[in-house]
């Protein structure tokens, strides 16, 4: 995807006072869904993960990010051959009872460091489908809002808080 379109729709969220409906985009085979929330709340991520998934829709990566003056502003790069067009249209109704999570087996989840502030946490696991649905789930029943995630080479990272402001940075979120 270009930087200018980026930019274009990011300058967009930025003067919008209300949410902007989901963008989908297809790029060089890629396709990419951008979800955008003025206010941040727990379980938002979440939220959004639930619903490609609940379309039976591949999330390959995401970025994550709760920008000052902007709000909630995620891409998700999925695996479809659907159209952008028949996934805007998905998107574009009532958001229906959540989908059922299916089990899914992590090899490990481990405490890689942790300081009063932060936690860096590992999940790890073969591909499987619904695993980063599950992950999202665990972070939200320990009441870990997501505050940003963003692809690095071998793995990805995700920011998380607590209510109470606590926040976890999570390191290879998944793997391969």
């Amino acid at each position: 995807m270009s930087p200018k379109v980026l930019l274009d729709d990011l300058r967009e969220a930025r003067r919008s006072s209300v949410d902007l409906p989901p963008k989908v985009l297809r790029s060089k085979k890629r396709t990419w869904v951008r979800f955008h929330r003025k206010v941040d709340e727990t379980g938002l991520f979440l939220s959004f993960v639930r619903q490609l998934f609940g379309f039976g829709l591949s999330i390959q990566l995401s970025s994550v990010h709760t920008l000052p003056g902007i709000g909630v502003y995620d891409w998700f790069c999925l695996r479809t051959e659907k159209s952008p067009r028949q996934i805007a249209k998905w998107l574009a109704l009532p958001v229906s009872a959540p989908s059922k999570i299916p089990q899914v087996a992590f090899q490990s989840i481990d405490l890689m460091a942790q300081d009063k502030d932060e936690w860096v946490i590992s999940f790890r696991g073969k591909d499987q489908r619904g695993l980063l649905l599950n992950a999202a789930q665990s972070l939200v029943e320990e009441n870990l809002g997501l505050r940003w995630r963003a692809p690095i080479p071998g793995a990805n990272r995700l920011m998380t808080s607590s209510a109470s402001g606590l926040r976890a940075r999570c390191n290879r979120f998944l793997t391969d």
